[in-house]
């Protein structure tokens, strides 16, 4: 098994529940993993767990009278480097350099709305008419009549 792996089995063995600040860190730390290739050494480094890395961000989010994690997601990221031993300008160049970014994909990915196995169905639909042709089409079909009553 890789390094990899087991910082995702490392990040994945702790339950939390759905929704709540702690299982969307761990989203966050799995997103990290998939982009830097880095990620899963410090992930895996003694006395470093999921747990640990919240009450950091947390304890830094009070540093600025803020009483719950609810900081900027930049800054929460930030905060979850330095726990693992990403300091300023290298956590800033991973956040800016697309750490952000997979880190929204990512959590995009995971999301489906209550009731909806699929992504919306105009994602995974294609068609071979240009984009403009599409719209034209779909204003064109409407029956304002029906519409309006």
């Amino acid at each position: 098994m890789g390094m990899r792996q087991e910082a995702i089995e490392k990040v994945k063995k702790d339950s939390f529940e759905h929704g709540s600040p702690q299982e969307v860190l761990q989203r966050l730390l799995l997103a990290w993993i998939e982009y830097d290739e880095d990620a899963a050494e410090r992930i895996l480094t003694e006395n470093k767990d999921t747990k640990g890395c919240y009450e950091h961000i947390q304890s830094c989010a009070r540093g600025l009278h803020q009483n719950s994690v609810n900081a900027a997601p930049e800054q929460e990221v930030k905060w979850m480097l330095d726990y693992y031993g990403i300091k300023d300008e290298e956590a800033d160049t991973l956040i800016e350099g697309g750490l952000m970014c997979s880190i929204f994909d990512a959590l995009a990915a995971q999301f489906r709305p209550h009731g909806m196995e699929n992504p919306h169905p105009a994602a995974g639909t294609t068609s071979s008419e240009p984009p403009d042709k599409q719209k034209q089409d779909a204003v064109a079909s409407l029956d304002l009549d029906t519409l309006l009553g």
